[in-house]
């Protein structure tokens, strides 16, 4: 289980998901998977990173056990 998110560092963390909640997606067995989401503002010059993190336990509304997978700048 992964979700996506848009993140600001500074001044200070900041995150808000990419699409519709909950920003998710599965691979399968060999871990390919995908993720597509209409959004309804230009993220580029708000946020500075798009983040992938990996759920272990499969529930991705715990964002205490998360890991990061991916990030990008923007």
């Amino acid at each position: 289980m992964y979700t996506v998110w848009f993140v600001n560092m500074k001044p200070k963390k900041s995150e808000k998901g990419a699409g519709t909640a909950p920003f998710m997606f599965r691979t399968d067995p060999w871990g390919n998977g995908s993720y597509s989401a209409l959004l309804n503002e230009d993220p580029l010059g708000k946020w500075s990173m798009i983040m992938v993190v990996q759920h272990p336990n499969g529930d991705p509304k715990d964002m205490k056990n998360m890991v990061g997978a991916l990030k990008a700048s923007l």
